[in-house]
C-alpha cells in the first residue's frame, strides 16, 4: 500500500485505496473495512502523498512524518489514536516533529494525523514509503498534481480553483486546501468573512454534493453544522463587539456588514440546504429517533416560512434592532458633574434619602422621554415590516408566523391567554401584599415610583462586591460550592477573557450569554453596578453558560438550538438554588436575608409584568394597523390589569404611558418574553426540590440541560424533575410555595 494510492474524500470518513476510476469518479476501497464504493466529481479528494506539514524551515512530506511517528512506536511509545485533548496533541506532535510550525499546525491537524498513522499501521511499510518518497522527486510530484486534475472538476475549472486557494492561503500547488482540512475539519480554522463570496462557497459545495446512503447524509448533517457554528460564531462576535462599545464606528460596520450584505446572501442558500435536507430520501431513517425528529421539524418548519422577499425585510429589522440599541447605550444622566449610565444611574434609587432618589427618578425619566418620538417611530416601522414579513409567509398576523418561527409545538396562543389569566388571579394579589408591607414599614400612605427599590427600613443599598472582577470570583465560589464543575464552567470563560461585566458609557445595556458555537463556549456580557441585581444577573447567566458546557458533547449544532423556555429554565434556576451560598456575598445574617427577600420579591414581581409585555405583544400584531394612542391606551389598560394600584404615579403618568419602551425584547426579540414566565414558574419547581433534596435536584438539573433539545418541551422538564404546567392550579400551587417561605424570610 502507498500514500499515492491513499485518499480522503470529502463527505467519507476514514481512509480509501484507489483501484480505479470510471467516467463519474474514483472507484476506492476503505482501507479499514475493504468495502469498496464510488466517489463522484463533486466529492473534494485529497491524495496523501500530496499532503505535507508546515515547519519552521518550510514543508515536510507526510511520509516523513508518518515515519517520524512510527519510531516512536518502535520505542515502545504508546502512540494516542487522535482521540485526546489539545494540549496532549501538542506534546506528541512536538515528539514526531520538534520544528513543526506551532502557528500554522492546528490541534485538528495533529489528531488527524495520529488517526491516519493508527489506520495505515501494519498495512504500510513506513520506512519503505520514506524512501520511495525521496526517490520519487519532481516528476512523481507532476504526475500526482496531473492525477488530481483529472480525478476532480474539469482540469480548467480546477486550476483556476486551485490557484485561488493558493493565492488565500499562501500554499504551494501541491496543497489542495491547508493540510488536513478533510471531513473533520468542514471549515478550515483562520477563515476571515470579509465578503459573502468567502463563506457562500462553502454552501455551494454542499449544495453540490451527491448523497449516497445514511451514513453519507449524517457527515452531510455534520458539514451543514459546521458551517451553520462558524456563521453563527461570525455574527456572535460583531454583536458582542458592537455591544461592548457602541461608539466604535468599526464594530458597528462589521455587524451592520454582515446584517446588510453577507447575510441577504446567505440566507436563499441556506434555505436551499433546509430543502436539500428535507427532501432527502435518508431523512425518514432518522425520524424515528427524537434528536433528529425535533432537528428535522425545525428545519421543516424553517422552509415552510422561507421567502426571497423576506430576506430584504429581515435585514431592514436587525438595522431597526442595532438603532434602538444604540439609542439606548447612549442614554445618560448629569450627575452631581459627571456623566454616568441609566443603569448606574438606578443605583440611586437605592438610596435613603427621599429627595435624592426623586431628582434621580425625575432625570431619568426626562432622558427616556427625549426618544420617545425616535422609539415610536422605530416601532412603528417594525411593526409594518413584521406584518409583511408574515402576509408574504402566508400568515394572517405575525403572532401566528413567530409561533411557527420559535417552534412553539407544545403550547398555543390561547394557553399564553390563560398564562396571562392565572398571573392576574394568582400573582398580582401576591405582589400587592408585597407593596403594601413595604408602605407599612416605611410609613407612608402611598409609595412614589422612587420608594420601591430603597430599603424599606431605610438601611443603606446592600454593596455585596467592588468592580467586575469581584462580582466574577465571589460567583465562582458560589458555583464551585453548589457544585465543582458549575465553577470550572466560569474559571474557563475567565481564562479565556469570555466575560464583560462593568457598566460603562458607550456600552449597550441590560445583559446576555451568547453561545459561541463553533467555540462551544459563551460570552457573557452585562453591565454591573455593585448592586444585589448584578448578582441576581451574573448568577442568571452562569446558568446560560452552563447549559452551554453541558450541551457541547451533542454533535449538530441544531440539538443544541433549545427552546427559550428550556434556555431560561437554566438561567432561572441557577438563581434561586444559588440562593443557599449567597454568604460568599453577604457575610451578615441580616444581609443574607435581606438579599433574599429582595429576590422573592423579584420573582413575585417579574411575573406580572412578563404577562403585560406578553399580552402587549398579542395585541400588537393582532391589529397591526393601529395608532400610537390606541397603543398607549391599551398599554394603560394592561398596566390596570397586572399592576397593584399600590404606588402612586399622579403627576407623572407619563413615565408609565412609554413605560414599555425600555423592554428590548419588543425591539430586538419580538415574542421572546413569555418563556421567561415559564421558566421561572418551573424554576421554582427545580428550587422546591432543591430545598427538598439538593443531590437529587442538582442531578435533574443538569440532566435536562445535557439533552439541548434532543427531546420536547414536557420531557426535558421531565427530566428536571418538574412539570410543563403554567395551569391557574398549578400557578396558584407554586405561588403558595414561594408565599410560604417569602413569609418564612420577612419575619426573621
Amino acid at each position: 500500500m502507498k500514500l499515492k494510492d491513499i485518499v480522503s474524500v470529502t463527505g467519507m470518513p476514514g481512509l480509501h485505496k484507489v483501484l480505479g476510476q470510471n467516467k463519474t469518479g474514483l472507484i476506492l476501497e476503505s482501507v479499514a473495512d475493504g468495502k469498496k464504493f464510488a466517489s463522484n466529481l463533486r466529492q473534494r479528494v485529497s491524495i496523501l502523498a500530496d499532503i505535507s506539514m508546515f515547519t519552521d524551515d518550510g514543508e515536510l512530506k507526510l511520509a516523513e512524518v508518518l515515519h517520524n511517528i512510527h519510531e516512536l512506536d518502535k520505542g515502545g511509545e504508546a502512540i494516542p489514536t487522535g482521540k485526546m485533548d489539545n494540549n496532549e496533541a501538542k506534546e506528541w506532535m512536538a515528539k514526531a516533529l520538534p520544528n513543526y510550525d506551532r502557528d500554522r499546525v492546528y490541534p485538528s491537524d495533529m489528531k488527524k494525523l495520529f488517526s491516519w498513522y493508527h489506520m495505515l499501521n501494519g498495512k504500510m511499510d513506513f520506512a519503505e514509503q520514506l524512501k520511495e518518497d525521496e526517490s520519487g522527486g519532481e516528476e512523481a510530484a507532476e504526475k500526482v498534481t496531473e492525477k488530481k486534475l483529472v480525478l476532480g472538476k474539469p482540469p480548467q475549472l480546477q486550476r483556476k480553483q486551485l490557484q485561488k486557494r493558493r493565492q488565500e492561503q499562501n500554499l504551494s500547488l501541491l496543497h489542495l486546501v491547508r493540510w488536513a482540512v478533510d471531513m473533520e475539519e468542514f471549515i478550515p480554522d483562520g477563515l476571515v468573512v470579509q465578503k459573502p463570496e468567502d463563506i457562500s462557497v462553502f454552501y455551494q459545495e454542499l449544495l453540490e454534493r451527491e448523497i449516497n446512503s445514511a451514513e453519507e447524509f449524517q457527515v452531510f448533517l455534520k458539514h451543514v453544522s459546521d458551517l451553520e457554528s462558524f456563521v453563527s460564531e461570525d455574527m456572535a462576535w460583531r454583536y458582542i463587539r458592537m455591544t461592548c462599545d457602541t461608539k466604535s464606528k468599526d464594530h458597528e460596520e462589521a455587524y451592520l456588514k454582515f446584517v446588510q450584505e453577507i447575510q441577504p446572501v446567505l440566507a436563499p442558500l441556506e434555505d436551499k440546504l433546509n430543502n436539500k435536507i428535507v427532501g432527502s430520501e435518508f431523512t425518514a431513517s432518522l425520524e424515528s429517533d427524537a434528536a433528529y425528529f425535533i432537528y428535522l421539524r425545525g428545519l421543516k418548519s424553517a422552509v415552510k416560512l422561507f421567502r426571497e422577499e423576506n430576506v430584504a425585510i429581515q435585514s431592514e429589522l436587525a438595522t431597526l434592532a442595532q438603532e434602538y440599541s444604540g439609542i439606548q447605550g447612549k442614554m445618560s444622566i448629569n450627575w452631581k458633574g459627571e456623566e454616568i449610565t441609566l443603569q448606574k444611574a438606578s443605583n440611586i434609587l437605592m438610596k435613603t434619602d427621599s429627595e435624592e432618589r426623586k431628582e434621580a427618578w425625575s432625570k431619568i425619566q426626562e432622558r427616556r422621554i427625549q426618544d420617545v418620538e425616535k422609539l415610536d417611530e422605530i416601532f412603528d416601522q417594525m411593526i409594518s415590516k413584521r406584518h409583511q414579513l408574515a402576509l408574504n409567509a402566508g400568515f394572517d398576523n405575525y403572532r401566528d408566523y413567530m409561533f411557527e418561527s420559535l417552534g412553539r409545538y407544545d403550547y398555543s396562543a390561547q394557553d399564553c391567554k390563560d398564562f396571562h389569566e392565572a398571573i392576574e388571579k394568582e400573582v398580582v394579589p401576591l405582589l400587592k401584599k408585597v407593596h403594601q408591607r413595604r408602605k407599612a414599614l416605611m410609613g407612608v400612605d402611598s409609595l412614589k415610583p422612587w420608594d420601591t427599590q430603597v430599603d424599606p427600613l431605610n438601611r443603606s443599598p446592600l454593596s455585596p462586591f467592588k468592580g467586575g472582577a469581584e462580582l466574577l470570583d465571589k460567583g465562582i465560589k458560589v458555583l464551585e460550592k453548589l457544585d465543582p464543575f458549575f465553577g470550572e464552567c466560569l474559571l474557563t470563560m475567565k481564562s479565556k477573557g469570555l466575560l464583560d461585566l462593568d457598566s460603562r458609557v458607550g456600552k449597550a445595556p441590560g445583559g446576555y450569554n451568547y453561545p459561541l458555537a463553533k467555540t462551544n463556549m459563551p460570552f457573557i456580557f452585562m453591565n454591573a453596578t455593585e448592586n444585589l441585581r448584578d448578582v441576581e444577573t451574573l448568577l442568571h447567566e452562569a446558568g446560560h453558560a452552563i447549559h452551554s458546557f453541558k450541551m457541547a458533547p451533542l454533535e449538530l449544532n441544531g440539538f443544541k438550538d433549545t427552546p427559550s423556555e428550556v434556555a431560561e429554565l437554566a438561567s432561572m434556576s441557577m438563581e434561586l438554588m444559588s440562593m443557599a451560598e449567597w454568604d460568599v456575598y453577604f457575610e451578615g445574617k441580616e444581609e443574607l436575608q435581606r438579599a433574599k427577600v429582595e429576590q422573592l420579591e423579584g420573582v413575585i414581581s417579574t411575573l406580572p409584568w412578563i404577562a403585560t409585555i406578553d399580552a402587549f405583544q398579542h395585541w400588537i400584531y393582532e391589529n397591526p394597523t393601529h395608532s400610537r394612542e390606541e397603543r398607549k391606551v391599551y398599554w394603560k389598560s394592561l398596566l390596570k390589569r397586572f399592576v397593584t394600584g399600590e404606588i402612586d404615579y399622579s403627576e407623572h403618568e407619563d413615565a408609565l404611558d412609554y413605560s414599555w419602551q425600555r423592554q428590548l425584547h419588543l425591539f430586538e426579540v419580538p415574542f421572546y418574553y413569555i418563556e421567561y414566565g415559564i421558566a421561572q414558574l418551573g424554576a421554582v419547581g427545580v428550587w422546591k426540590n432543591f430545598l427538598e433534596n439538593k443531590s437529587k435536584a442538582i442531578e435533574g438539573y443538569k440532566s435536562f440541560m445535557r439533552l439541548g433539545y434532543t427531546k420536547s418541551i414536557p420531557d426535558i422538564f421531565e427530566s428536571a424533575g418538574i412539570k410543563f404546567d403554567f395551569s391557574t392550579n398549578y400557578v396558584a400551587e407554586l405561588m403558595q410555595f414561594v408565599g410560604e417561605h417569602y413569609q418564612i424570610e420577612t419575619s426573621k
